[in-house]
This record gives C-alpha cells, structure tokens and sequence, in this order.
C-alpha cells in the first residue's frame, strides 16, 4: 500500500476505485482508454484465476489482483499498464485458454492476431511517445 500512500505528498487522497474506473484524474483520450482496457482485462482474468476451479491457478489469481488494485485507489488510471506486467499470472492463464483451443488452425491463428496487435499497439505507442508524448 506504499504507493497509496505516497500520493499524500501530492496532496492526493484515496477514491473510490469505481470512480477511478469511469472518471479518472488526468484523462488522455488514447492512454486512458488504453488502460481501462488492460485494468479490465486483467481484473476479470484474474478473478477468473481466483474463482476458478483449477487448483495451482488460484493463489496466483489472488496475487494478480493484489497487484492491480491498488492503482484504482489513486484516482488515475495514468501507467496501470505497467502494473499490469507484474500482474504475470494473467497472461498465463491466457496461454492456458488459448493451449486448451483443440483445432490446431485456430490456435495459430488466435496465436498470430494476437501477436499482429502487440505489435500495432507498439507501434502506435512508440509513435507517441516520439512525438514527445509519454505514454505510460
């Protein structure tokens, strides 16, 4: 909780992380809506992980969630991406779902759209970020 805490030297309170979610502080219209989506992703697949039925897979869910809460706390949703990166387990789980798709054709190809949109994503964020934009 040390990084709630620390937002008290910027004059900065707790809020309720529903607000956080819908209207947060600092709103960039790409990066804000950018990180609602990775903060919604990982929220529900970690409490797929946490509520679900396969046994290894659960205290790693509660971990993921542990890790990504927090920064709804803060008001602003401004870097929650690179919250989520700690929050591994998540993207274990989605390889997990993805191995359990039987026709191999399909997998490959989730496998390949997949990777085609990290890879658009970092395009556009690096294009960003060159035009002095910082974005996360």
């Amino acid at each position: 909780m040390a990084a709630i805490k620390v937002q008290s030297a910027w004059g900065k309170q707790t809020t309720n992380p529903i607000v956080s979610f819908l209207k947060p502080t600092g709103y960039w219209p790409f990066v804000t809506t950018l990180d609602r989506i990775v903060m919604l992703g990982v929220v529900i697949g970690s409490l797929k992980m946490a509520l679900g039925s396969i046994k290894p897979l659960i205290p790693l869910g509660f971990y993921s969630l542990l890790i990504i809460l927090p920064p709804l706390f803060t008001g602003t949703l401004d870097s929650v991406s690179r919250y989520a990166l700690v929050a591994f387990p998540v993207f274990m789980y989605l390889s997990y779902l993805v191995e359990k798709i039987e026709n191999k054709a399909l997998r490959r190809g989730v496998v390949v759209v997949g990777g085609m949109a990290m890879i658009a994503l970092q395009l556009v964020l690096f294009a960003r970020y060159s035009q002095f934009y910082w974005a996360g």
